[in-house]
């Protein structure tokens, strides 16, 4: 299982370079190394469904950056365009980060104690 199809990847990061192929690819990597950074193989877990989307909408972006499409500078004829897409990764590997963060935290989580009448420096 992947954490998100081509069709939302789209719906969020709009690209008109990148093929459904190398969006899928992308996908499938990401969604492999959430599951290696969580030590799990839980795929239906809401905290890693998360994590994984925001993965995928940073590195489909990186891609888009790396071909082209969203470089720093772009000419239009007499005119130019900036383009400052590192902040908007950031925004979504922070969001994955935070979400594998919360997930850690949950799983790690384990609650110790006694409990009963006199349990507490009781003598057996």
């Amino acid at each position: 299982m992947v954490f998100a199809t081509v069709g939302e990847v789209r719906a969020v990061v709009h690209t008109s370079t990148l093929k459904d192929e190398d969006i899928l690819g992308i996908i499938n990597d990401i969604s492999k190394e959430i599951l290696v950074r969580a030590g799990t193989t839980d795929e239906s877990n809401p905290l890693l469904i998360s994590a994984g989307k925001n993965a995928i909408y940073a590195a489909v972006l990186r891609r888009m950056k790396l071909t082209g499409e969203l470089a720093a500078r772009v000419k239009h004829g007499s005119g130019e365009q900036q383009n400052d897409i590192n902040q908007e990764i950031r925004y979504y590997e922070d969001n994955s980060n935070r979400y594998l963060r919360k997930y850690l935290y949950s799983a790690n989580t384990r609650l110790y104690g006694r409990v009963g009448l006199g349990s507490v420096n009781h003598k057996i």
